[in-house]
């Protein structure tokens, strides 16, 4: 079993070269639907960061479950930087009973984070 792996978009691409011991699947843009349903990455790991939901254009509630439901170990989401894309990802969490980190400042976009090292950190 792995000790870290990390899922998700652009800033799953952030966060992983900011943690280099994690193994990191992600792809930049992907949406949490397309992604959820095309993981097939390792079984498990003690701990699995999600960083999905911010190039989603509707509901996400659905893919994100069918994910969550395929992860084994502790999970700690990202939140999206847009609150209006963040109540699926919350959801989730709630439901497991999983960890949320909120993206501590961002960059103009008003997506990524400003310091993903600084976020990385609050994965630890």
């Amino acid at each position: 079993m792995l000790e870290c792996l990390i899922l998700g978009d652009s800033i799953a691409v952030g966060v992983g070269m900011a943690r280099p011991e994690c193994m990191t699947v992600a792809e930049i843009g992907i949406t949490s639907e397309d992604f959820a349903y095309t993981y097939r990455g390792p079984p498990g790991a003690t701990r699995v960061i999600v960083c999905l939901g911010s190039n989603d254009k509707g509901d996400s509630t659905e893919a994100l479950a069918y994910l969550r439901q395929h992860i084994n170990g502790h999970v700690i989401w990202i939140l999206p930087a847009q609150r209006t894309r963040q109540a699926a990802v919350k959801k989730m969490a709630q439901r497991f009973g999983d960890r949320t980190v909120t993206i501590p400042s961002v960059r103009r976009d008003g997506v990524h984070p400003a310091d993903y090292r600084r976020l990385a950190d609050l994965t630890r």
